[in-house]
């Protein structure tokens, strides 16, 4: 894969957005190349991650997860799966095989603790991008709180209401779907 091909997905990873160009050099350095054939699985649910996995090039479908509808959901390049996988033990809800040869990038956990170790300002991003995510689940908590009361006190049922919404960036916590 060519390096520019890797570092523009990498560019597309939320968990990365806001890194400099060496540190995204860096991370693309040392990420594992992998090519999946068609049918072949790339993440299995209830299965540990060790690793993200961005898809550079082909296609992919996610079988089984929250939120799945009978409909396989269409998974296209610059998908990122597992993506904490990168930093902590996880265990994704979700399982994705491929629909065409799927070229793609693994982030291992080791390689980017290890990255870390060596450039403390990385782990600063890493932590502020999750301050930023808790803050937001932290505003949508405080708006369904505040609908529930307003509910509540009209005398009206908190459960008479429409499905709640997914969120934007992707219909499952360890599939995030490109912009």
């Amino acid at each position: 894969m060519a390096r520019d091909a890797l570092i523009r997905a990498l560019r597309q990873v939320e968990l990365l957005d806001g890194l400099a160009p060496l540190q995204i050099t860096e991370i693309a350095r040392c990420a594992d190349r992998i090519v999946f054939k068609p049918g072949a699985r790339i993440m299995t649910a209830n299965q540990p991650a060790d690793a993200a996995v961005v898809l550079v090039t082909g296609y992919a479908k996610r079988l089984s997860g929250p939120g799945h509808s009978a409909n396989a959901q269409p998974l296209p390049p610059g998908t990122t799966l597992a993506e904490l996988a990168m930093l902590i033990d996880m265990v994704p809800n979700s399982t994705v095989v491929a629909v065409s040869e799927v070229r793609a990038l693994r982030l291992t956990r080791d390689e980017m603790h290890r990255l870390i170790a060596d450039d403390s300002a990385l782990g600063e991003h890493f932590i502020a991008k999750a301050a930023t995510r808790l803050q937001s689940i932290a505003q949508q908590m405080r708006l369904v709180e505040s609908d529930l009361s307003r509910r509540l006190e009209s005398g009206r049922s908190p459960t008479a209401t429409t499905e709640p919404r997914a969120p934007s960036s992707a219909t499952s916590p360890d599939v995030l779907a490109a912009s």
